[in-house]
Parts: C-alpha cells; structure tokens; sequence
C-alpha cells in the first residue's frame, strides 16, 4: 500500500487525507466471486481459494482490484459506477492497467470443489433429525432429542480440536448470520440463543446499521445461521401468539421483556441439561477455543451494554414458559451460496 499507492498503514487503519481510515481484511469461500469490498464495514475480502490457485502476481492485481473500490467509495461515495470511468481513473493514477480494473477474471476453482467436509455434513445431518424430535409434543422426547444434540455436538467439537491441535492447521468461520439499523431486544434474546450452539455471537456496528456475527467451527457456525434465521421470524410469532392469550401484554416495554425472557428460558433450560451431562471439562475446552478463534478474527473485545428497559412480571413470566419449551421446528437448510468468513492460524 505504501509503495504503490503512496499510504501509510498504522495497524488496522490507514492515512487518507489527514484523516485515520478503518480497514480490515478477510477470506470467505464462495463457487464464483473472489472477492469483495463492504463500504459499510471497510471491510477487503478475498476468495479462499485464491490461496491455492492463483499465482503471486494474479493475487496482487486482485488485492489492487478491490483497495481501488475502497479507495472509489472514499472519493466518490456511492455515486460513481462500479467499474466506471471514475473506477479506471483511479486504477490508472496508480499505474494499473485493465488486467488490475477489468470486472471479471477466468480462475480455476476445481481444487476448492474437491475440498469438503463430509463428516461435519453427516453432522448437521443427524442435528436436523434430532431437532425435529425437539419440536414433539411428547415433553420427555423432545428433552431427550434437545439433549442428544447438545451432546453430539460437544463431541463433534473436542474431536474437530484434537484434530487440529495435531496437525496445527486450526480454522475459524465466521457468518453474519442477522442485520438492522438499531440494535433491539429481539437481537440480543438471538444473541443469547446462539451461545448455546458452540458459537461466539458478536454485535459489529458499519454506517447506521448493526450486524450479528457468529464465530465458531464450521458446522456449529452453519447450525447458528439456520438457527438465527429461524428465530428472526419465530420471536415475533410468539409474541403475536402471547398477546392474543394476554390481553394485558401491550407496548414495547412488555414486548421487550418478552424476548429476553423466551431467551433467558431456553438459555436456563440448556444450561441445565449441560449440568446433568458430566462434560464440565469438555465445555471448558470449548469455552477456550472460542475464544482464542474470536480473539483472531476481532483481536481483544471489549464488552459494552445495553441499557435498562422497563421490565413488566407479566411478560418475564409466559416468556420464560415459552423459552423453555423452544424448539426449532424446520430442519437445517445449508446454502452453498452463502457467505462464510475464513481465517486461520
């Protein structure tokens, strides 16, 4: 950056006009884009297998491509083309040519077709039966399939560590798996749901929106998305349902006791049967991989909290019933097109 492109880089910003810049780089896996620029997080992100197949000089002319989208949005905001004229005069007063500007570039990606991971799909495979039973009326068979799960997970997880631990090649995925303009009750109750799926949930802020991002190994970072997606709509359900039961519930107040109440209940329900399980230790384990996986990808966090709300007894009490008989009633649906983040050590 400072060679070709006349800036100085100073850790995860750089200098733009007397002005300090935020910038950060990422990988994700995608079947036909190798790469991205995020105006909302200045965020460069690269195609993972551009590691494997593509030469020095290929990978070079494609870091340049997007930094040329980072610096466009910083000249021209959103009103320039994506590939214009404006786009191209910034390529060329660094000195590259259409091998640098041009939108579409021919690289293999047969080698990332034969990656996979055919145990952790075999995983989410056995997890969506699983919660399917968790959705039965019968009480004792949903417990037990809620409880099968936590624990085919654990074990899926303490051997996806053992592994890597020998052969030193550890991985962190991170999906965004949740976004608005402001942060409410409803997003932090999925934020609480989700650290109960082996995942590290993280509330990252770009221009006038907020994101939740999850952080974990593969398959506990796919279950997460199905599982956010799923409460998204399903929350609301709730509340709907809860209001026309309650006639007494009204105003926001009592809706946002509510969803950190189902939370709290579900959250309470899973900590228990981990309690019965025996695996203090493993959790433990977990507890540390998670957080040496987010501490790569966000560094050291700091933890900022919401303010109080109006609390209503009402709400608190049918929305703790309802969270403790939370299932997820749809099984898993894995996407191949969607977006993972990954970096590794």
């Amino acid at each position: 950056m400072h060679k070709e492109m006349n800036l100085t880089l100073k850790r995860d910003r750089f200098l733009w006009k007397n002005h300090l810049i935020p910038i950060s780089f990422v990988v994700f896996e995608d079947e036909k884009k190798l790469g991205y620029f995020n105006s909302h997080l200045y965020q460069v992100a690269f195609n993972k297998t551009l590691m494997f197949n593509a030469k020095d000089s290929v990978l070079k002319d494609i870091i340049r491509h997007e930094l040329a989208h980072f610096i466009c949005h910083l000249i021209y905001k959103n009103t320039a083309d994506a590939h214009g004229v404006e786009y191209r005069k910034i390529c060329q007063s660094y000195g590259w040519g259409e091998e640098v500007y041009r939108a579409y570039m021919s690289i293999s990606l047969a080698n990332d077709k034969k990656e996979g991971d055919l145990k952790g799909e075999r995983i989410l495979q056995r997890i969506q039966k699983l919660m399917n039973l968790a959705s039965s009326d019968n009480e004792n068979e949903s417990a037990l399939a809620t409880m099968k799960a936590n624990e085919l997970l654990l074990k899926y997880n303490l051997q996806s560590i053992a592994s890597y631990e020998e052969d030193d090649n550890q991985e962190a995925y991170l999906e965004r798996v949740l976004s608005g303009k402001r942060k409410n009750a409803k997003a932090q109750a999925i934020y609480e749901i989700l650290t109960t799926f082996f995942v590290q949930p993280v509330f990252n802020h770009g221009q006038g929106q907020f994101y939740l991002e999850v952080i974990g190994q593969k398959v506990n970072v796919e279950i997460a998305s199905y599982v956010a997606g799923f409460l998204d709509t399903e929350l609301e359900r709730l509340w709907e349902r809860a209001k026309r039961e309650n006639s007494n519930l009204k105003g926001q107040a009592s809706k946002n006791t509510f969803m950190k109440s189902v939370a709290k209940g579900y959250v309470s329900k899973i900590n228990e049967q981990k309690s019965h399980s025996g695996d203090s230790r493993a959790l433990i384990v977990l507890e540390k991989d998670l957080k040496d996986k987010t501490a790569m990808v966000h560094g050291k966090m700091g933890f900022s909290y919401s303010k109080g709300s109006k609390y209503c007894p009402d709400s608190a009490k049918i929305g703790n019933k309802m969270g403790k008989s939370l299932s997820f009633k749809k099984g898993l649906q894995q996407s191949a097109n969607s977006l993972k983040k990954l970096l590794s050590y």
